[in-house]
């Protein structure tokens, strides 16, 4: 996915009137697509139409590597869901599940 991503923004794709793509790519995990998004002046701390942050979409997809692009692309990791976790809480427990699953 991300390198048919990557050919389509150099052949001039015009994404950026529908961020949805931005989310939807987080929400699935696809984190090569996020981050070639991303590079392409995606904003790491946009918001979706109910408000929520990209950054909290991302760890919710449960993809370690989708919210590192977000977080690296200087996503706000204070960012918090609606019930008041940051993101940086969020993805700390995300790992520690995926670790005692191991």
């Amino acid at each position: 996915h991300e390198q048919a991503t990557q050919r389509l923004l150099d052949a001039g794709a015009d994404w950026k009137d529908n961020a949805q793509i931005l989310f939807d790519a987080a929400a699935r995990g696809r984190a090569g697509v996020v981050a070639a998004l991303l590079r392409m002046d995606g904003d790491p701390n946009a918001r979706n139409a109910s408000g929520t942050p990209l950054i909290i979409v991302a760890v919710g997809s449960h993809e370690p590597k989708c919210y590192e692009a977000v977080r690296d692309a200087g996503g706000n990791e204070s960012a918090t869901d609606g019930r008041g976790n940051s993101a940086a809480r969020l993805y700390e427990a995300a790992v520690a599940m995926k670790k005692k699953k191991s």
